[in-house]
């Protein structure tokens, strides 16, 4: 997948969506991870981690995406990019990437926002695969059922 594609911040919909061009992430004073400003920019974050095939780190930076409330524009933006790595021209069918997927649609799993790909065909893809599943990838119990 090409990030390039993925992310045109020069996109009117970009534009007209997303408050700026780009976010500024701060680093932890360890030094060992980014801390997202806003939900918008931690969804953002794994959709870039999850397109450049970074599967762990963005199940690290999903646990920052839980939402109950409906979703601004821009999250809903940040959000659907992840639909964009199932694009029928060259899908992510990788068993840590429907991983991925399936932790952000736990996320919103308590709010009224939907989840823009059926997640039914993910976790029997998920499941079909789960012997090649990451370790740092593995759902829990309650995010598989």
């Amino acid at each position: 997948l090409s990030a390039i594609m993925l992310f045109d911040r020069s996109s009117l919909t970009w534009q007209e969506t997303v408050a700026t061009p780009c976010y500024q992430y701060a680093v932890h004073p360890s030094g060992t991870f980014l801390q997202p400003p806003s939900l918008a920019a931690a969804m953002y974050l794994v959709a870039v981690l999850t397109s450049r095939r970074r599967y762990g780190l963005a199940m690290r930076y999903a646990e920052a995406c839980h939402v109950d409330t409906r979703f601004t524009a821009e999250e809903r933006f940040m959000f659907g990019m992840l639909e964009r790595t199932l694009d029928s021209n060259c899908p992510d069918n990788d068993p840590d990437a429907h991983a991925v997927r399936l932790r952000m649609s736990h996320c919103i799993l308590h709010s009224p926002n939907k989840c823009p790909w059926p997640v039914h065909v993910e976790l029997a893809k998920y499941l079909s695969k789960i012997s090649h599943v990451s370790a740092s990838c593995r759902l829990s119990t309650e995010e598989v059922f």
